[in-house]
Parts: structure tokens; sequence; C-alpha cells
């Protein structure tokens, strides 16, 4: 807010994903698209916290809790958890554009399926957490290996 009062970028990239809505909340997206600036979503996949089952971070119990929920919505709804993680963008109608990253070229291709399929699969926005320890990487604790 403050940097919009004094310059309107033309493109801002943003975190965001099923569990950090942070952007949505207060309207930040409409305002954003009411200046005309382009949104970028990045860490859709919460650096890929959300499609793995294994990871190094050390997450708090509260944590896992959110990281479950997540997993068992999907479980329960039977869909993928890229596909869950995808539809979830682009039901955002305020974001332009999704900057990814991939592990293979196989995950590529997943992605690719899912974000350019037909099917329209709606989201829970229930599995949100502002709890800056899980989805704030710079906030990690990594396991030593």
């Amino acid at each position: 807010n403050e940097v919009l009062k004094i310059w309107t970028p033309d493109i801002i990239q943003i975190p965001f994903n099923v569990i950090d809505q942070r952007f949505s909340e207060k309207s930040y997206l409409k305002k954003l698209k009411k200046k005309k600036i382009k949104i970028f979503c990045r860490s859709c996949f919460l650096q890929g916290i959300l499609l793995n089952n294994k990871s190094n971070v050390k997450f708090s119990r509260e944590s896992k809790k959110i990281i479950k929920r997540f997993e068992k919505w999907c479980f329960i709804n039977k869909i993928s958890k890229i596909d869950a993680c995808i539809n979830f963008i682009k039901q955002e109608k305020n974001i332009d554009f999704l900057v990814i990253g991939v592990n293979s070229l196989l995950q590529l291709d997943e992605i690719l399926k899912s974000f350019f399929s037909k099917k329209i699969i709606k989201i829970t926005k229930k599995i949100k957490s502002n709890n800056l320890k899980l989805i704030d990487p710079r906030k990690w604790i990594y396991e030593r290996s």
C-alpha cells in the first residue's frame, strides 16, 4: 500500500497458493488489478512442499497439520496435489501469469496437462494459514541430512 502511494509498477510477483492466501485478503489483488498491474503468481506449490511427502524442512506440529489437511482434502476429493494447486490459481481471476519451477520433464508435463485442462475443479479456500514459519521459506528450519 505504501509503495502504491508513490509509484505504480507494471508487474508484481507474489507468493500465492492454497495455503498462502495473504494477497487475496483485504482485496489486495483487486486493488492491484484496478491499477492495471500485471500479477505474476509464484510459489503455487509452496516451494514443492505441497507436492512432496518428504522434505528436509522441520515444520511445527501446527504446520504439519495444515499440510496434512491439504493432502486429506485432495484424497477425499480424488484430485492430485498438482491439480489442486494449479486449479486453485486458475480460479483466482486476478492472477495473470504463473511462474513455476520443476524437478523433471515428467513433472513439467504433468503441470502443463493440469494447467491446460478444461476441467474446472472448485478448490476449497479453507486450507489457509498466515503462519510465516509455514508460508515463508525464509523462516524455514532445515534438518541436517
